[in-house]
């Protein structure tokens, strides 16, 4: 079995999809390395471009090794990639279950909460993390895009906006600092600070802020 796991990874150095599965069944008996192994079976199938037993491997593969890296992160993009929140959100909680410390599992939770609109709760798991490690970027992130996301949504209906527009202000003012915060901690990711500011700074008036981020806008294009 030690010497087909060893077989399994050159297959998996060589990129040779075949190579990798010629001594699948054995590897798997070597339960030392079994959560290798079932990582070289995943990528396998991905270059088979075999999607279905791909996702099929990643979900055995998180079954027996939650904690293991490979699996969840690949596993929680897909269903977000797939519009699977629901999904996404049921394997964060598992995932906490194995590891309630996870500050990751926490983060993805986080997200599946923000994408199924639960701004309230994705808010306070984000504050946690925050409370833990004052250095997580992602997490001032999704707190600026809650409060951010909710200003939109009653953006949308003109009919109420002259209703609504304190309240789309006060969410706008509340997005600012964390989206302001994510921007100094990753000054580099553009595309996910850039626009959402732009339209803080328009809505609330600010001309400096807004002249300075215009620009970088239009540097852009």
């Amino acid at each position: 079995p030690h010497a087909a796991y060893w077989a399994m990874y050159c297959g998996y150095k060589l990129g040779d999809a075949d190579k990798i599965m010629l001594f699948k069944d054995i590897a798997e008996r070597d339960t030392s390395m079994l959560n290798f192994v079932r990582q070289y079976e995943a990528e396998a199938y991905l270059l088979k471009k075999d999607t279905t037993m791909y996702v099929k491997s990643l979900q055995v593969g998180f079954e027996q090794y939650p904690n293991f890296a490979f699996f969840f992160p690949r596993l929680a993009e897909y269903y977000v990639k797939k519009g699977q929140y629901g999904k996404a959100l049921d394997l964060s909680e598992r995932a906490l279950k194995a590891d309630s410390t996870s500050l990751l599992f926490k983060f993805a939770k986080s997200t599946a909460l923000l994408n199924l609109g639960r701004y309230d709760e994705s808010i306070q798991l984000c504050l946690k993390i925050i409370k833990e490690n004052a250095s997580f970027s992602d997490a001032y992130y999704n707190i600026g895009l809650a409060y951010f996301n909710q200003a939109i949504e009653l953006n949308k209906d003109r009919q109420k906006y002259r209703a609504n527009k304190e309240k789309i202000i006060t969410l706008y003012q509340r997005s600012k600092p964390y989206m302001e915060k994510f921007r100094e901690l990753v000054p580099t990711a553009k595309s996910k600070w850039l626009a959402p500011l732009y339209t803080i700074y328009l809505n609330l008036n600010m001309g400096k802020e807004f002249d300075e981020i215009d620009k970088l806008r239009k540097e852009k294009y």
